[in-house]
């Protein structure tokens, strides 16, 4: 037996196979388009027998609160994808999550972690809350929306707020304040040390505030930044240290360990 864990992207779908102890046997990608479900049935079942796949795990790029999209901005899918999924493969076993908390889910059990916040620095800043081995989507589906804790500058988000994390602490946000690539920032480090200390100051302090509330044991960092490994991680962990309760200072800090593959993991392991 298998488990499909897909990962739908505005561009591809990314597409894993696993055994039932979640070891990835093939992974693949195919095209965004409009008949996403349709492709992505007719892609596996390509493949593999379907009477063989155990169920499949979906992360979606937009709200999605119990199994239902609400809003996908980015890509065109229905909001009963489920629904329609499961009559396709003919398989009641089908879940849906946000593509963040998904990948968030396969950072923390991939890492056999039980509990974490995952917060992934790329273009924008977002991530996921994984509490007791199970995503935390909150009330409204935006739970672990971190990018868009507030005011962290008086810089407007694309979101229509001021002040968002993101507009500080995002790839984006680094580049066009030193006006050269991420990888030219974190190779030359003393030169945009200024730069570097405003970013690491508001993320450490961003992240004591999220683990106030939520006060996980494990903080994973993603994301393409996350490619500056140690030098990244200690400049966030020393302001965290400034910043933190004193008992969040024992919180765990580590880096991703899947990068562009965590969200089909985390897709898989909605499937238990």
């Amino acid at each position: 037996m298998y488990i499909a864990g897909i990962d739908i992207g505005g561009t591809t779908v990314k597409i894993g196979i696993f055994d039932l102890n979640y070891q990835l046997i093939e992974k693949w990608e195919i095209e965004t388009k409009d008949n996403i479900l349709k492709d992505i049935y007719s892609s596996i079942k390509d493949k593999y027998d379907l009477s063989r796949i155990k169920g499949y795990g979906f992360g979606i790029p937009g709200v999605v609160i119990d199994n239902k999209i609400i809003v996908t901005p980015n890509i065109k899918i229905e909001t009963n994808a489920c629904e329609i999924f499961k009559e396709l493969v003919k398989n009641e076993n089908v879940f849906l999550a946000n593509d963040a908390n998904v990948a968030a889910l396969g950072e923390a059990m991939n890492q056999k972690l039980d509990s974490a916040i995952f917060i992934t620095l790329g273009t924008g800043v977002g991530g996921g809350i994984v509490i007791n081995g199970q995503i935390y989507e909150g009330f409204g589906g935006s739970a672990g929306e971190f990018g868009h804790l507030k005011k962290y500058s008086d810089i407007k988000c694309n979101c229509g707020g001021i002040g968002c994390l993101e507009t500080v602490c995002s790839a984006k946000a680094l580049e066009k304040m030193a006006g050269v690539s991420t990888k030219e920032i974190f190779k030359n480090t003393a030169l945009y040390s200024d730069i570097l200390n405003n970013f690491y100051d508001k993320l450490g302090l961003a992240i004591a505030n999220i683990l106030a509330v939520v006060n996980t044991e494990n903080v994973i960092i993603g994301g393409g930044l996350s490619n500056a490994k140690d030098e990244l991680l200690n400049g966030i962990y020393e302001s965290f240290k400034k910043h933190a309760f004193l008992p969040l200072l024992n919180t765990s800090f580590r880096l991703s360990s899947l990068f562009n593959d965590a969200g089909i993991y985390g897709a898989a392991y909605l499937i238990r």
